[in-house]
């Protein structure tokens, strides 16, 4: 068996970031997982782990294999989708999106690609 490092707070960010890649409600998977939405929010803050079948369950719903979200495979995935969004603002709504990004899903250093040009700005 391959025993995958992670800390609480990784997988809990993880599990946030493939709902929203989903573009699913919390309020959504909770209802889907017939749990309550404060338990839900529970993962999805590290105070909480979900269990071996709700975990399958939701990934399914999400339509992601498991592995993905455990080994951090959406973010990449996720950031590309971003950096292709991020390509069609113009550099006002560009940079206030990345702000919200780095809020939001504790991302530290988005890639920009603005009118054109490509690098990470730094936080």
């Amino acid at each position: 068996m391959v025993e995958i490092p992670l800390d609480r707070q990784q997988f809990a960010r993880r599990l946030k970031q493939a709902r929203i890649s989903a573009e699913k409600s919390a309020p959504d998977v909770a209802a889907h997982l017939e749990m309550k939405v404060k338990a839900f929010y529970h993962w999805e803050t590290g105070v909480a782990l979900p269990d071996v079948l709700r975990f399958k369950a939701m990934a399914r719903f999400y339509g992601v294999n498991p592995d993905l979200i455990l080994s951090g495979a959406m973010r990449k995935q996720f950031t590309e989708e971003l950096e292709m969004a991020i390509a069609r603002l113009d550099v006002k709504d560009a940079r206030r999106l990345e702000a919200v990004m780095r809020a939001h899903l504790g991302m530290d250093a988005l890639p920009v690609v603005v009118k054109g040009k490509t690098g990470t700005n730094p936080p």
